[in-house]
């Protein structure tokens, strides 16, 4: 399982839409990792988890956060539950 904890608390990106992104784990796009927008999600200001379940066949978790939005994708941490 990861867990990725996510805010938004930058004044500069304070409206939902401002911040929006995608998260691919193991190179694979779920649902729940999909067009993740922190402020429309929990709120500016406010964190929140997502979590996913993902199997790793090789050693190596591959995450990779993808956006299109005028911001960058926000991340402010990863747990990783075996």
């Amino acid at each position: 399982e990861v867990r990725f904890y996510i805010g938004n608390g930058w004044s500069g990106s304070p409206a939902p839409g401002d911040r929006v992104f995608s998260i691919e784990v193991e190179g694979q796009a779920f649902a729940t990792l999909t067009n993740i927008d922190p402020v429309e999600r929990f709120g500016q200001q406010v964190g929140g988890v997502v979590t996913q379940s993902v199997l790793v066949t090789d050693g190596v978790l591959n995450i990779e956060f993808l956006h299109g939005s005028a911001q960058n994708p926000i991340l402010n941490a990863i747990e990783i539950v075996q």
